[in-house]
């Protein structure tokens, strides 16, 4: 759809939402119109989108003079859609009367806006009542910068998407607190600790980007598809992954004096409905070894951790990938040519996004990435072969020879474990003959045979990932 007719459906939606909601420019090719709460010119609009119920969208839809087709289920990867979308914001196919033409429609903003001022404006009032005061960020800190109370005379948000929400404002600039700030009361009700593509010179996070993109099926040269709900790879608990996905980029090396702490190093992670700050007692600041004849003040909330400290358990930082039509992804920033050209994609794709998650934040369907590929490493290397063919064109005999017998040592252990006795029937003229024109297709041709044997009936499905479409291994399936 063109940018300019997006953009006349997204102004339509907004004229009806009453003032709630404004059309937000999307990303050139995104697959949705995005609507975003319009808090300039009504305060009050986030408590109102928060307010809205399913019916309501639908009327303000069908107000604006469009047909709701199908509600999206949020974070939906059912195939009846053909797009996912945050698990957070109502979605909607609606139909254009005018055209017949279908298009996504995404409200977004109502909830994170209302909640994130909720807990801005509790710290902000706390503190107004009680005056400047002093705050230690965390009392029990093995660093000394932590350990340090400092006088705090207000609160802040911070603009644009660093890793730091608010900070709480100090008489001198370098005793600011910097706090990650999460809503909820548990790991499920966490959001992620953040994006990943921002860290892709991580050799961990590169690994996990190409496995992913390796296990997935190739819809086109702009589009992936998942080979399973989602996936996720554990972290060593200390990596430096680990740190700079809980307390930002500029959080590793582990230190309180190399880099500042700041909106990309944050002191304090802070899990809270609403925020508080708490006094200790004189036996805590006693028992702390802080001195002062004033209260000395903390952060309070249902999870707080403190820089560099990586939570275990249900709060385990894990990296996620899961489908999404709605973002692009630049591959292009580390993948190679040569791996694009291999991989049959072009430096920008759609069908992913990864994400650190806490641990008990995952679907449950979500699927071991190590474990995925340790269990498909044979078709996976059948797939290595045949992606190599599509630039070489042809094998010699020794490249054949090596492929047939790689090829057939992880099968085999399939066909011994599974599949021997169902797949005699199979084994017909047609198969035998198929692809006899020239060298490249008589590997393929056993290389199709092979995975007839692993991979009949129910199995044979999953062929159609290792290999382009336009080959013709991916076109035949045994009857």
């Amino acid at each position: 759809m063109l940018e300019a007719s997006k953009a006349s459906i997204g102004r339509k939606i907004a004229a009806s939402s009453g003032g709630v909601y404004k059309y937000a420019s999307t990303s050139r090719g995104a697959p949705h119109v995005r609507l975003t709460v319009d808090a300039s010119t009504d305060p009050d609009a986030g408590k109102k989108a928060k307010s809205l119920s399913e019916e309501d969208f639908k009327t303000m839809l069908q107000n604006a003079g469009f047909k709701v087709t199908a509600t999206v289920p949020k974070g939906t990867a059912a195939p009846e859609f053909e797009e996912t979308f945050s698990a957070k914001f109502p979605a909607f196919k609606v139909e254009n009367p005018e055209d017949g033409s279908e298009q996504y429609v995404v409200f977004a903003g109502g909830e994170s806006t209302d909640k994130e001022k909720a807990q801005t404006a509790a710290l902000a009032q706390a503190l107004s009542d009680l005056g400047p005061i002093l705050i230690v960020p965390d009392p029990t800190s093995s660093l000394e910068e932590l350990r340090r109370p400092r006088r705090i005379i207000g609160v802040e948000n911070v603009s644009g998407t660093p890793k730091a929400d608010i900070f709480l404002k100090a008489e001198n600039d370098a005793d600011n607190v910097y706090i990650s700030l999460k809503d909820g009361t548990t790991a499920k009700s966490f959001q992620q600790y953040g994006g990943m593509t921002k860290l892709a010179n991580n050799p961990d996070v590169l690994k996990f980007f190409k496995d992913v993109i390796a296990s997935s099926e190739v819809l086109s040269p702009k589009k992936i598809k998942l080979a399973a709900p989602s996936f996720f790879r554990t972290l060593p608990k200390n990596s430096e992954l680990a740190i700079v996905g809980v307390y930002g980029p500029d959080a590793y090396p582990i230190s309180d004096s190399d880099k500042p702490f700041g909106v990309n190093k944050v002191h304090i992670l802070l899990q809270a409905v609403l925020p508080e700050v708490t006094p200790l007692s004189e036996k805590e600041a006693s028992q702390y070894n802080l001195d002062s004849s004033e209260v000395i003040y903390k952060l309070s909330g249902s999870h707080v951790v403190s820089y560099p400290i990586i939570p275990d358990g249900d709060y385990a930082p894990v990296m996620h990938a899961r489908p999404d039509g709605s973002s692009k992804l630049s591959i292009g920033k580390f993948m190679s040519a040569q791996e694009l050209k291999t991989a049959g994609l072009q430096s920008s794709i759609s069908g992913v996004r990864f994400l650190i998650y806490p641990e008990a934040k995952l679907p449950t369907t979500s699927q071991d990435l190590d474990a995925y590929m340790s269990k498909n490493s044979g078709t996976s290397l059948v797939r290595e072969f045949i992606r190599e063919a599509l630039l070489t064109e042809a094998f010699t005999k020794t490249d054949e020879r090596a492929i047939e017998t790689m090829a057939r040592k992880e099968i085999d252990k399939k066909w011994k474990k599974e599949h021997e006795k169902r797949i005699e029937k199979m084994f017909d003229e047609r198969d035998k003959t198929l692809f006899r024109n020239d060298a490249f297709y008589k590997v393929i041709a056993r290389i199709y045979q092979e995975l007839q044997r692993a991979y009949a009936e129910d199995q044979f499905k999953y062929a159609t990932r290792y290999t382009r479409k336009d080959i013709p291994l991916a076109r035949f399936r045994p009857s």
